[in-house]
């Protein structure tokens, strides 16, 4: 990575920005795994990669922290989060809990949800699954995240929309690992279909169950191949020794 994106052409932006434009860039490197799980990093080389001083590198990893993505040990260091069976399960609950609340209100009174910005993205995917090219994960992954997403914000609960976020970043983590199998994604994506249809055809009973069924097959399906991975990212007693 060149210079810190923005540092020279702002040189009077404030720290907190500075620390913002850090966790962005960092969260993403998590994310996509360019940063794996257990790597240690240094907060020297990294400000210095960015051309900007520890403090708000320092920010950023306190941030990413209270997110999950980043675990600090005041002795050895700070690492990027391993994986635990238990951390899943509850940021799955959590997302459940959340996913679902926000799908019953589209059946109980006004909402922003809309069925014409959802069949879009269904259309988005569906054109992914048609290319004889290699398959877009990444583009999937994206409309994955707006679809699930556009379900949370339609019930026009801000601070239900903050949680979910809050919880997003450590399932995309998780997920950069679940493999970018075309097929499971295809899975996926006719579930997707499935979910849409019954939210547009008002039948609140089938919407609901039928993202219930999608949440915990994901968290089924990423728990069993990360435990078969063998490659030490993933421990079922909670956080891995670093």
């Amino acid at each position: 990575m060149g210079g810190f994106p923005g540092a020279q052409q702002v040189p009077n932006i404030v720290k907190r920005s500075l620390a913002d434009q850090a966790c962005e860039v960092l969260r993403q490197q998590i994310i996509q795994g360019t940063l794996p799980p257990g790597h240690r990093l240094n907060i020297h080389e990294i400000a210095t990669q960015f051309g900007i001083s520890r403090t708000p590198v320092k920010e950023a990893f306190n941030r990413l922290s209270l997110d999950g993505l980043l675990t600090i040990h005041p002795r050895s260091g700070t690492f990027v989060s391993r994986f635990s069976i238990k951390q899943i399960r509850e940021s799955f609950d959590a997302r459940l809990m959340l996913e679902l609340w926000s799908a019953r209100t589209l059946f109980t009174g006004e909402n922003r949800w809309s069925a014409d910005a959802a069949e879009r993205l269904l259309a988005r995917c569906e054109e992914l699954f048609e290319s004889s090219g290699e398959f877009d994960y990444a583009t999937f992954a994206i409309c994955d995240r707006e679809l699930h997403t556009s379900i949370v914000s339609a019930s026009g609960n801000e601070r239900t929309s903050m949680m979910y976020e809050s919880v997003y970043p450590y399932l995309q983590m998780v997920r950069v690992y679940w493999g970018r199998s075309r097929e499971r994604a295809l899975r996926s994506h006719r579930e997707h279909i499935q979910i849409v249809d019954a939210i547009n055809g008002s039948d609140a009973g089938a919407a609901t169950e039928l993202l219930r069924g999608h949440i915990v097959g994901s968290q089924d399906d990423i728990i069993r191949l990360l435990t078969a991975d063998g490659s030490g990212i993933i421990t079922s007693q909670g956080e891995a020794d670093n």
